[in-house]
């Protein structure tokens, strides 16, 4: 367990670092993730096969792709979240995801909060989803683009939280 928790906080080390000097998560990197999830598999640290191999690949993509729809995410985000539920396993894989949906919230609020910007956010989202749900139109505040957010940090820090929370068992 102690290489899949190496493997893991090296792969999104790496990914924080792309992330940030250049705002995108290279697909070359996300390959190199889930080939190392293929070898964790391959020298009996992660079981299961191959079926069980792809569920973990894809259930993130699944779950995450409405967020990706609003722009609550990007598309090397939910990449990253694939490759490490195929490098720790599922379960660990959705404790990151909460955990960094969590602080990527936190760090979201506390941005509007400091810029004196929450009332008018509150608002906006109110708004964009009354015509999303009453009218059925796509609202100009989930197509804005907004200020990005280095969600890899979060992912990063959510890592870190769920090794500290499970240890090296």
């Amino acid at each position: 367990k102690i290489i899949a928790w190496g493997v893991a906080i090296v792969f999104s080390c790496a990914a924080v670092c792309t992330d940030l000097k250049t705002t995108r998560v290279p697909n070359g990197l996300i390959v190199l993730g889930i080939l190392a999830g293929v070898m964790l598999s391959l020298m009996g640290i992660r079981s299961g096969g191959v079926v069980l191999f792809l569920i973990r690949l894809i259930w993130p993509v699944a779950l995450l792709y409405p967020i990706y729809l609003i722009r609550g995410l990007g598309a090397g985000d939910i990449k990253c979240f694939a490759a490490l539920s195929v490098i720790l396993g599922s379960r660990l894989a959705l404790s990151v995801i909460i955990y960094s949906l969590i602080i990527g919230a936190v760090i979201g609020l506390c941005r509007w909060i400091l810029r004196g910007q929450l009332k008018g956010r509150m608002y906006g989202m109110y708004a964009g989803l009354c015509q999303v749900l009453l009218y059925k139109q796509n609202s100009a505040y989930f197509t804005e683009r907004g200020e990005k957010l280095h969600f890899t940090i979060c992912i990063f820090f959510a890592l870190v939280g769920c090794l500290l929370r499970e240890g090296l068992k």
